[in-house]
Order: structure tokens, then C-alpha cells, then sequence
């Protein structure tokens, strides 16, 4: 059983760092693990089973030479074993590894890989982004991972490395969360911003128009629309604006019967106090 588990962490080596990904170098890493020294409690006890069965099963229906196959038993092997308890049985086995003949920047990097990203961004990423006979040609050839690495990123443009870093940033489950929390609250904050413009005596519909709800949140915050051409001056214009919204959160406040405090709030932690100020019984006192 053991067996199987060292052919997991080399496959799945192979298909995220994309050294040396031939069947040649598995079967020399493979001989020189000392199986007796594996720490297992990466992996749930009772999945065990299920991967030397499954093992058994790939091996004997494709040959681990080929690339194609290698990410077919890795594709199937991730529905019995979470990329967690790969990057752990890594983590747990860095020094029987490294002794077989991988670095341990190798094993690191792996190891955050499989920690930070699903299996289906990966295979994607490998299947449909990154040219793999290219990198087995040069792994072939005996060039070092670094090199091999720094070729692959030459041969790749940089429309294809954006698309990577995306699909890499939206597979993270903690990115994920975040931007799904930015987009709630972005559609909460232009709902909010709707209600205060009613309060201020302002189209609340104006709020889900670009441009036209920046000139009415200007207008309520003694500004004249005017200061938007800002937005074509790079840098020194961008920076006015920032100071301007800054100083928008008080001059806000003030229109509204507050001070300073409720400006720091507004400018620290906008969710709170413009719900406040849409359902509070404040009256905006501006003069027109």
C-alpha cells in the first residue's frame, strides 16, 4: 500500500511543479524511498484502502509514461484524497523525500500548491494552458528545473501568464469568500447610497447610473462635479481624488448634523454608518 502512496506524491509532483515529468525519473525517486520510514497520517486510515485499490485499478489500465495518464490518475485519485491531506502527507515525509533526490523547494512549493488550489484549476491549467511536451522535451534533455521553468515562462505570453494568475487567485476558496463578500457589500453600499440620496431630496435612482451617482454624491458633499476630469490626470489626479473622497466623508457628515467622529466613521467603516445615515431620522441640511 505504501507503494501506491509514494507513486501519488511523485504524480502529483510531477503534474503541479512540471519537473521532470517521465516515468524515468517516478521509477528512480520511487527505488530510493525507504517505504518502512513514510508517515501515513497525512491520509485518513480509511482511505487507504480505497487508494491501493484505485492504484491498482489506473496502473493497469494506462501507462504512467504518458502525460494524459499521469493527470488521469491524479484526477481520479483526488476523489478519494483531498489535495489537505496531500499537502500534508508531503509536509509530514519532506525529509524522506528530500533524501530520494527532491528539493525541498520542490516538496515546499507542492505542498502550498496543493494547500491553496482545487485539483480541477490545476488539471486545467496544465491541460489547456501550459505547453507539457515542450517541458517533457526539455526535462529529456537534462536541463535543471530552473531552467526548465525559466523556458516555459519565456515560451509563454503574457496574456496566457494573466489568465494563469487569474484562474489560480479565483480557485483559492479564501479569495473566493472575499470577493463574494466585496460584491455584497458593493451591491448593499449602492443600495444604501440610494436611500440617502432620497433623504437629501436627490433622484434615488441616480445611484445605479456610473458617473451621474459620482456627480450627485459630489454635489452632497459640498464638491463640484467638475473635480471628475481628475480622472485624466494619471497619479496627481488620482491622488486629488482620493483626498477629495476623504474629505467628502466629512463634509457628509457635517451635512448631516455630525461632527467629526461620525467623518472618521464614515471614512473607516462606511457599511455602518451609511446605514445610519439612510434610516436614521437625520435631516440633510445643506443649502442648495
Amino acid at each position: 500500500m505504501k507503494k501506491y502512496l509514494k507513486i501519488i506524491v511523485l504524480l502529483t509532483l510531477s503534474i503541479f511543479i512540471l519537473i521532470s515529468p517521465t516515468c524515468t525519473f517516478a521509477s528512480s525517486v520511487l527505488e530510493s524511498i525507504d517505504v518502512n520510514n513514510l508517515d501515513l497520517t497525512g491520509i485518513e486510515a480509511s482511505k487507504l484502502s480505497d487508494v491501493e485499490n484505485k492504484m491498482e485499478e489506473l496502473t493497469k489500465a494506462t501507462a504512467t509514461s504518458n502525460i494524459d495518464a499521469m493527470l488521469k490518475i491524479y484526477e481520479e485519485l483526488s476523489k478519494i484524497i483531498s489535495n489537505k491531506e496531500l499537502a500534508t502527507f508531503i509536509d509530514n515525509n519532506k525529509s524522506v523525500l528530500s533524501n530520494a533526490g527532491l528539493s525541498k523547494n520542490l516538496l515546499s512549493t507542492s505542498s502550498s500548491l496543493l494547500k491553496n488550489f482545487d485539483t480541477e484549476t490545476i488539471l486545467d491549467i496544465v491541460r489547456n494552458d501550459l505547453d507539457i511536451e515542450s517541458v517533457i522535451a526539455n526535462s529529456k534533455e537534462g536541463l535543471s528545473s530552473n531552467d526548465i521553468v525559466k523556458k516555459a515562462l519565456k515560451n509563454t505570453t503574457t496574456s496566457e501568464k494573466i489568465k494563469i494568475v487569474f484562474k489560480l487567485v479565483f480557485s483559492n476558496g479564501y479569495f473566493r469568500l472575499l470577493f463574494a463578500l466585496f460584491i455584497v457589500l458593493a451591491i448593499y453600499s449602492v443600495i444604501i447610497t440610494s436611500f440617502i440620496f432620497k433623504k437629501a431630496k436627490k433622484q434615488p435612482w441616480a445611484t445605479y447610473i456610473p458617473i451621474y451617482r459620482d456627480i450627485i454624491h459630489l454635489k452632497l458633499c459640498n464638491f463640484s462635479p467638475f473635480v471628475l476630469i481628475l480622472l485624466f490626470i494619471p497619479i496627481v489626479g488620482w491622488f486629488a481624488l482620493l483626498a477629495i473622497g476623504v474629505v467628502g466623508k466629512f463634509e457628509l457628515s457635517k451635512n448631516f448634523g455630525h461632527g467629526f467622529l461620525f467623518g472618521l466613521g464614515l471614512l473607516f467603516f462606511p457599511p455602518f454608518f451609511r446605514t445610519y445615515l439612510a434610516f436614521s431620522s437625520d435631516v440633510f441640511k445643506k443649502e442648495e
